[in-house]
């Protein structure tokens, strides 16, 4: 995983334009990137069909909660209209 510290971060201007000021696109060389590895096998394995199936037919707990399945859905909505923009 590749990712930065934003208290870290300093010296980059967000623009709302398309184009980068002076056409220069080499501000990412500022950031202070980190990186971490994860292995699959750190992880316990989940059986995805077997939480549906319990969901639908036993009435349990979905397995990702409501409110986080909407917030994706609104985040993703918001990224298509400042796209069209």
């Amino acid at each position: 995983m590749r990712y930065y510290d934003k208290e870290k971060l300093s010296g980059i201007d967000l623009q709302n334009s398309l184009a980068a000021t002076d056409r220069s696109y080499m501000q990412d060389q500022n950031i202070p990137w980190q990186e971490r590895t994860f292995f699959v096998n750190d992880f316990e394995a989940i059986d995805f069909y077997g939480k549906c199936y319990d969901y639908f037919m036993y009435d349990k707990h979905p397995f990702v909660p409501i409110e986080q399945s909407r917030e994706i859905m609104r985040i993703i909505e918001e990224c298509k209209t400042q796209a069209k923009k």
